[in-house]
């Protein structure tokens, strides 16, 4: 089967329509794309989530800065202590998307050895698939 496509027509698409464009002919490199395009799900959504996190904790520092400035320590420590807080959790959920990124990576370098092997086109008629096997005398070694 020829194909006029290569595989970068499919590793620079979305992720989510790349399996369904390669099922037909590599149903394994199809099956790790869908993963790939959860990972990659998991990975935006951890991704978001460490931005709306920085986010809080800069509003936080933001208003320990306030605090400080009008002389309440009390308010500027509570304010400090929740943006520390929210930039470690920040941290955590970017750490997370890192990681599910390298999943997707994963996922994606599988798919695209798994679909070059499937539409190498090795010829693999001349194996014998068939036919009396000889095993030999094997009761020499038992």
């Amino acid at each position: 089967m020829a194909m006029s496509e290569t595989w970068d027509d499919y590793s620079t698409t979305d992720l989510s329509n790349a399996a369904d464009a390669v099922a037909d002919v590599s149903p394994v490199a199809s099956t790790e794309l869908d993963s790939a395009a959860v990972a990659q799900d998991w990975s935006n959504w951890n991704a978001e989530s460490a931005g709306d996190w920085s986010e809080s904790a800069a509003s936080s520092d933001y208003a320990g800065d306030l605090a400080l400035s009008q002389g309440d320590l009390e308010g500027a420590q509570y304010n400090y202590e929740h943006a520390d807080s929210y930039a470690d959790t920040a941290s955590d959920y970017a750490t997370t998307a890192s990681d599910y990124q390298s999943t997707t990576d994963s996922y994606v370098d599988t798919a695209a050895d798994t679909y070059s092997y499937d539409t190498s086109g090795a010829d693999t008629s001349s194996y014998d698939t068939g036919g009396d096997v000889d095993t030999g005398d094997i009761t020499s070694v038992l």
